[in-house]
């Protein structure tokens, strides 16, 4: 019965089919009328503008109630520094106390979390260290050793909640004062063609103050000049770094105050090397015989520095101071001690030498002297074996040597010799030799070429 009465049921709900056709027909006549009206009357939009009305009510009506209640909120910020209380680094140093190591490394960023309105939430953003503050006093210290500080921290907005770190601690020393001798050292070389003067620091001392156990290690403050490719002359302030007594860097963190600068100052001018020649008087007044075989110079040239436009006029402006040598009668060398004159004021002497030593040799002329068809004496002839015939019988003789020597020479003073003991038959080319007479010795201080003389010999 169940079964059945459930089957009638749905059989009465099941459209038939003219109903099918009826409610399809009913269907596309309102799709159509649909289609035929203008977008903004057309259903669909009527429902999304009452979906973004409601939104907008909803969203205002929920803002209203957040600024009519502003509820409290909690911030956390991240890496406040913590600093000195204003003026409280002073009192320690009026004490003659500070603090001991690096005071970034001993004073830590902490963490704090803040309590404050809704409506106060965006005034943080990128103001944080502006708006809290974390500080520490050191009124309380008043003798060394180590301290614990408590982090005191303060908001312009809101109140502290809570904080990462509430106590920092501090070791402290003795504050005193020291002088530290400053000196300077020189790396790198000038380009070629440049001098450098000596290094001078316009202060050789400065005073420090800090800790005395890491003060009292400090040996010397220095700085280093560069000298690589430099042309122009220092006159510059150079940052000193500290030294320890083993020459090792040491930290400054303990010195209170900055550390002075140094002006270090040197001259840096290109150079020239200048060929020297001395001017020699006197020597006409020397006897003819006479003369100077060689003058040398030392050192031969003279280095100087100064601007460019100067160096080029120095060739027509220095010289050596002039030497005379009138009066010599005699073979021999003169040695001079002469001073370099018209050095301008603004040029420098690379090496510091002003005074040369100038060595003159005076040596006797050497000259020449020709006799020509002497007459040549033929002996120790073997007239009983041989027949001698000459071709020339005369020979023409030139002497080179000292002119006191030559100038003695007359025709009567020259002999000519041919020895001929032992010529056998045959055509002889045979050099006469020289005898000088009245003037014995003078063979080794001469030199002489003597023509030849052709001699034959035939047997009888």
């Amino acid at each position: 019965m169940k079964i059945n009465e459930l089957w009638g049921k749905s059989r009465k709900k099941m459209p038939t089919n003219g109903q099918d056709a009826s409610q399809k027909s009913e269907s596309a006549s309102t799709s159509e009328k649909s289609n035929k009206l203008p977008w903004h009357r057309r259903p669909w939009v009527h429902k999304l503008g009452y979906l973004i009305l409601s939104l907008l009510i909803s969203t205002t009506l929920w803002g209203y109630v957040l600024m009519s209640e502003n509820p409290e909120r909690s911030i956390r910020i991240e890496n406040i520094p913590v600093t000195f209380e204003a003026g409280s680094e002073s009192d320690l140093y009026s004490r003659n106390l500070t603090i001991l190591g690096n005071i970034d490394d001993i004073m830590p960023t902490i963490s704090v979390t803040v309590k404050t309105s809704l409506n106060d939430l965006p005034r943080f953003k990128g103001r944080e260290a502006d708006i809290v503050k974390a500080t520490i006093s050191l009124n309380s210290v008043h003798s060394i050793g180590e301290h614990s500080l408590p982090v005191n921290v303060t908001t312009s907005i809101g109140e502290i909640d809570r904080i990462s770190i509430e106590n920092v601690i501090i070791t402290v020393d003795n504050l005193v004062e020291r002088t530290i001798p400053v000196s300077a050292s020189v790396i790198g070389e000038l380009p070629d063609g440049y001098w450098r003067g000596e290094l001078q620091l316009l202060t050789n001392s400065i005073s420090l103050r800090g800790a005395e156990s890491e003060i009292a290690n400090i040996g010397k403050a220095a700085c280093i000049v560069d000298l690589s490719d430099r042309t122009e002359s220092i006159n510059d302030s150079f940052t000193l770094d500290l030294y320890d007594r083993d020459d090792h860097i040491v930290s400054a963190s303990s010195v209170v105050g900055s550390i002075p600068s140094v002006t270090v100052r040197m001259d840096v001018l290109p150079k020239v090397d200048i060929p020297l020649d001395v001017k020699i008087t006197g020597s006409n007044e020397m006897k003819d015989i006479y003369e100077i075989s060689q003058t040398t110079i030392f050192p031969s040239s003279v280095s100087i520095a100064a601007n460019a436009a100067l160096l080029d006029q120095l060739d027509g402006l220095i010289a050596l101071e002039s030497i005379d040598i009138s009066g010599i009668a005699a073979e021999g060398t003169i040695e001079r001690e002469v001073k370099l004159i018209g050095l301008p004021e603004d040029a420098v002497l690379v090496n510091g030498i002003d005074t040369f030593t100038v060595t003159i040799e005076i040596r006797e002329r050497t000259e020449t002297i020709t006799f020509e068809n002497r007459p040549v004496n033929f002996i120790n002839e073997d007239l009983k074996s041989y027949n001698y015939s000459y071709e020339p019988m005369t020979a023409t003789i030139t002497i080179h040597g000292k002119a006191s020597l030559i100038r003695s020479l007359y025709t009567w003073n020259i002999s000519l010799t041919v020895n001929m003991q032992g010529l056998g038959a045959g055509v002889h080319t045979l050099i006469p030799e020289l005898e000088l007479i009245d003037k014995p010795g003078y063979l080794d201080d001469i030199e002489c070429e003597i023509s030849n003389v052709a001699c034959t010999v035939t047997v009888k």
